[in-house]
């Protein structure tokens, strides 16, 4: 819609004319309605509440509104209008002639791009104003005061009667399920299944049979517990969350085979950064430690190697032929990555829906002016520092070759999120004598300053995202304006509160969430039948979510299944070339724009230049990356050959008649519970498989080893079980979380 401030020439009298005649409004002046009578001031202000705003509302605030509020006018409220914009008010009470917001509807010119109103739409505006332009105006927030921008709350827990309330988590969960009216929730998941969840979810690798018989052998109340902390302090689970944090944090491969010097997106060395995330995961680090390390480790740790690699986060959107675009993914990932905001929309203009202006962006990319990127090839790493001084000014829509230097811009954050303490020049006597601005540490303290109200929440909805399928609020890498709100505001605060004062501590904050009776549930919709009417989107968590395995889990976890999996830790990257046969987890393999690992991308491996969530497609070539590849087939022989024979003697014995069962049960004294470890459904699938499902694979086993004996295969008992594991591996369960 164009703006009032944009008419060329108002004549206000032939305008009144036109407006009278087009409006309806005979020579007196007063509106025509039913009965001939003006309205009293409860008409009009009621007039407004029912027809009024609703038409403003889905007409005019998307171009005039807090969000937007194009040549400075707001329509809303009464007062907004009354007060007006660049030129001036836009109504004026009792008097239609000298009010520009109906002589524009009235001559078809708003809104802008979209069908005119109607004749009626505008007598009504007309009508409304003729007779005081009255109403009663909503509270309307500054969208500075939106929730996200405000400090999370240190709220007190609910005091919930329920003997499945295990911890804080739960009695959130189960106030806002009653709240919505759900009265009854899935009670726990099996604990064969529960081990192959949270081990899954923890250390992206199934349980083995050991872990299983262990596990199942366990009869102690704090079995799982127990489970739990041996698998935060796997180097295992480093892994597999330093691989959470490098979808987030952008992490790619070096992407200049050509001519490796003239670095662009990432560096030959690029991978000391993912080992240092894998070393610092391991240790507990916290999480502001990281967050400083990454964006300010030679400031903040001069000398330090380590701290060194963690700015290979900076490395990464390097970018030798166009320092603006480096420096302009540099922000706008970094304010989506740690602050859950879109400043870049504020790139080219104002913010059009968050208090951000196009100064405070230019404001907060001050910040990284300065920096550059060095490679060390003697230390092998890729690394920031400060270069040489550089000014930050405005670009003139966002426009590089268009900066307005008639103002220097000096580093500062958006003043809707509070004020940051000025940067100051650090000594780097480890670097010759050199110094350093000091802004980048500046901003990286800011961020995990107390008093800033996102950066917590921010990796607190992440976390609860890949632990629960989805985050608290849904839109990961949005907490602006335009971002769905909180699906548990008072839990989100909680979390946020309760992480900063564990020191950051992203080993507390798994334990709390995955030892929640709210993770725990099984996953089940049987006997639920109102719940899932009522909420078939599981928001109010009356019952775990399945979902499918991530790329980097299915394929690490047929390794690990098959005991081929090569656990050495860190290390340069692998090639494509040698993605195939390599053993490697998948964190080690080559990813960048122009290396990708087929079998990954068929399950939707995480593309580079950002991944804020995880897709989960389901196709058909997933089904065939399983069924036909050679990395299937060898590795279900693997798995085959190293189960034992008990692990078939059910399926076996489920083949034969029942007499003939019960007798060989006897005669070779076996007695095996349906959750036998080293059953092979349980060991593949998590479960013991069904009478129906043992008695169909025992028919299988035996009907193929006819088929390959009559074919002269050698050993087709052997060969029978691998072809029975494969068919394993591409059942639904395997590649599914529940």
């Amino acid at each position: 819609m164009r703006s009032l401030c944009h008419r060329r020439v108002w004549l206000p009298g032939a305008l009144a004319i036109a407006g009278i005649a087009l409006l309806g409004y005979h020579a007196g002046g007063r509106a025509r309605r039913p009965g001939g009578r003006n309205l009293t001031a409860e008409q009009c202000a009621a007039l407004y509440d029912r027809e009024v705003r609703p038409l403003l509302a889905s007409r005019c605030v998307r171009c005039h509104g807090s969000k937007r509020r194009a040549g400075g006018l707001r329509v809303d409220s009464i007062a907004a209008m009354r007060e007006g914009g660049d030129s001036g008010p836009a109504i004026v009470p009792r008097n239609i002639e000298q009010s520009p917001l109906l002589s524009r509807v009235a001559e078809h010119d708003m809104p802008r791009g979209a069908p005119p109103l109607t004749r009626q739409e505008t007598i009504l505006l007309a009508r409304w104003v003729h007779n005081g332009a009255l109403g009663n105006d909503p509270e309307i927030k500054p969208a500075a005061e939106h929730w996200a921008f405000q400090p999370p709350r240190a709220l007190t827990v609910p005091s919930i009667h329920d003997d499945e309330v295990y911890n804080p988590i739960d009695a959130f969960i189960a106030r806002a399920r009653a709240r919505a009216g759900l009265t009854r929730h899935n009670p726990p998941a099996g604990r064969s299944l529960l081990l192959r969840r949270v081990a899954i979810d923890l250390t992206g690798l199934p349980p083995t049979a050991d872990d299983y018989r262990h596990f199942l052998a366990d009869r102690s109340a704090d079995a799982y517990e127990k489970a739990v902390e041996s698998l935060l302090a796997s180097p295992r689970y480093a892994e597999r969350w330093a691989r959470h944090c490098m979808d987030v944090w952008r992490y790619s491969s070096h992407d200049g085979r050509k001519a490796p010097k003239q670095i662009t997106y990432g560096s030959e060395h690029i991978w000391r950064w993912r080992d240092y995330l894998i070393r610092a995961l391991l240790a507990d680090a916290g999480l502001d430690r990281i967050i400083i390390d990454m964006l300010a480790g030679d400031e903040a740790s001069p000398g330090d190697v380590h701290a060194l690699a963690a700015t290979g986060y900076l490395a990464r959107s390097f970018n030798l032929l166009d320092r603006n675009l480096w420096l302009t993914n540099t922000v706008d990932h970094a304010g989506r990555a740690f602050l859950g905001l879109s400043l870049g929309c504020a790139r080219c203009h104002d913010h059009k829906f968050d208090t951000i202006s196009q100064r405070e962006y230019y404001q907060f990319r001050a910040f990284f002016e300065p920096h550059e990127i060095v490679t060390d090839d003697a230390h092998r790493l890729a690394h920031a520092r400060d270069g040489e001084s550089q000014l930050t000014y405005v670009l003139s829509g966002g426009n590089p070759r268009l900066p307005n230097k008639h103002l220097t811009i000096e580093p500062g954050v958006p003043k809707a999120l509070g004020v940051i303490e000025p940067p100051k020049r650090i000594d780097l006597p480890e670097d010759g004598e050199r110094t350093s601005s000091g802004r980048r540490l500046a901003l990286a303290r800011w961020l995990v300053a107390d008093d800033n109200p996102l950066t917590a929440r921010v990796i607190v909805n992440h976390v609860w995202q890949r632990h629960f399928g989805r985050g608290l609020v849904e839109t990961t890498d949005e907490f602006g304006v335009r971002g769905k709100p909180p699906s548990h505001p008072e839990l989100l605060d909680w979390l946020a509160v309760h992480f900063r004062a564990s020191g950051w501590s992203l080993k507390w904050l798994h334990r709390l969430i995955v030892t929640s009776a709210t993770y725990r549930m099984s996953s089940s919709t049987r006997d639920m039948a109102d719940a899932r009417r009522a909420d078939p989107d599981n928001r109010w968590h009356w019952r775990y979510t399945p979902r499918r395995m991530e790329a980097e889990a299915v394929r690490d976890g047929v390794l690990h299944l098959a005991g081929a999996l090569d656990t050495a830790v860190g290390g340069p990257d692998e090639t494509t070339e040698l993605a195939e046969s390599s053993l490697r987890r998948s964190l080690y393999l080559r990813a960048s724009r122009v290396d990708r690992v087929a079998f990954l991308d068929i399950f939707d491996a995480p593309r580079v230049d950002e991944c804020y969530r995880r897709t989960e497609s389901i196709v058909p070539q997933q089904a065939l990356a399983l069924m036909n590849s050679t990395f299937a087939w060898r590795n279900a022989e693997r798995i085959a050959l190293s189960l034992p024979d008990s692990a078939w003697e059910r399926i076996a014995t489920k083949a034969l008649p029942a007499e003939r069962a019960a007798s060989r049960g006897r005669a070779s004294g076996v007695v095996r519970s349906r959750a036998e470890p080293d059953g092979v459904f349980l060991l593949i699938l998590g479960r013991a498989g069904t009478d129906d499902e043992l008695e169909s694979c025992g028919e299988f086993l035996r009907e193929q080893a006819r088929l390959l004996c009559a074919a002269g295969a050698s050993d087709p008992a052997r060969r029978a079980r691998i072809y029975l594991v494969h068919a394993l591996l591409n059942h639904n369960d395997f590649v599914t979380v529940r």
